[in-house]
């Protein structure tokens, strides 16, 4: 018989809870989540863990039980622990949602053959990939439109996107922030799911096709319905985004 454990994440700066479930220990479930959280994943409790640090959060096993039932049983916690309160816990997907400003794109001009003025030379933007930054003290998170602009943003040094793309790479700190990128310029977008009641993440797909054929389903219209309008569509019984 397969087995499955229930367990409860405590923060304990403020007594706020989460309840997950497992299939493959503990140990291997917490490490994960202190993954996602460095990968700056934007669920409540990777959030909270990136605000008061991960050694201010402890874990204990509840229950061992059936993985047939193991879904019933952290429904029964949940509500329990009322977890699914954002006052009390952090098993809800009430997320801030960040607006963006879009400014229209100028139509530019056909210039002379061969010839470039400098007023003209272009920034590189259109082919950038958003930035997104945390401030490991505050939490707060801003979205750069690129590398650059956000080495400006916190350094005032345009040169100094080398340790920004560093601590993307390797999940460390710069300049006192966590950084993500937050979209590719490559052809193929890999993408990942994050159940929207357990909060575990799936695996990482190469392409949206290939997480679409991997769930059975011949189209993607629905799942990019999701990626392009993260944690407030769900697909599959998952949110989804982007690597």
């Amino acid at each position: 018989m397969s087995i499955g454990t229930i367990y409860l994440i405590i923060n304990r700066t403020n007594g706020l809870k989460y309840v997950g479930e497992t299939t493959i220990g503990t140990n291997k479930a917490w490490k994960q989540h202190i993954d996602e959280s460095k990968r700056m994943s934007p669920l409540p409790l990777h959030r909270a863990m990136r605000k008061d640090g991960n050694h201010n959060f402890m874990l204990r096993e509840i229950e061992e039980c059936n993985i047939n039932q193991i879904e019933e049983r952290l429904q029964h916690y949940i509500l329990e622990y009322e977890t699914n309160n954002s006052e009390q816990g952090y098993n809800h997907d009430d997320i801030e949602e960040k607006k963006e400003i879009i400014e229209p794109v100028p139509i530019k001009k056909k210039e002379t053959w061969g010839f470039h003025l400098e007023k003209n030379r272009g920034n590189g933007k259109h082919l950038a990939a958003k930035v997104l930054s945390v401030n490991v003290e505050t939490g707060e998170e801003k979205l750069w439109e690129s590398i650059t602009e956000a080495s400006i943003g916190v350094t005032g040094n345009r040169n100094a996107t080398g340790n920004i793309t560093n601590a993307m790479k390797n999940g460390h700190k710069a300049y006192g922030y966590l950084w993500r990128r937050m979209t590719q310029s490559t052809r193929n977008t890999k993408v990942y799911g994050v159940n929207k009641i357990t909060w575990m993440k799936t695996q990482v797909y190469p392409s949206i096709k290939s997480a679409a054929r991997d769930f059975g389903c011949p189209y993607t219209s629905d799942l990019r319905k999701s990626l392009n309008n993260p944690r407030k569509y769900s697909w599959k019984g998952f949110y989804w985004f982007k690597e």
